[in-house]
């Protein structure tokens, strides 16, 4: 049977009630709702001086130093402590006064 006729030959209630079956809720889809997960956020690291480095650096900072590579060896020392970049450059100059 063609879907237009059999609309056709229900009455006007029973369209009615087709209708309201068709968008009852529990047949439509519900949206998906994500919510955003909280960012990741790292522990705080105490300060530079508070942290057991002892102002050494590292074998390639170092080298890098001896070589006159000052922003380099200062970049390392950054990545490696995970300080600023004033405290990255005191710990050098500890060194290479």
């Amino acid at each position: 049977m063609d879907w237009e006729k059999f609309v056709q030959a229900l009455s006007f209630l029973e369209r009615c009630d087709l209708i309201s079956a068709l968008k009852a809720p529990e047949l439509t889809p519900s949206p998906v709702i994500s919510t955003p997960s909280p960012p990741m956020i790292s522990p705080p690291q105490p300060p530079l001086h508070l942290r057991d480095t002892s102002g050494q650096l590292s074998n390639e900072e170092f080298a890098l130093g001896r070589q006159g590579k000052k922003i380099e060896a200062i970049k390392h020392i950054r990545e490696r402590l995970g300080c600023g970049l004033k405290e990255a450059k005191d710990t050098y100059e500890r060194v290479f006064r």
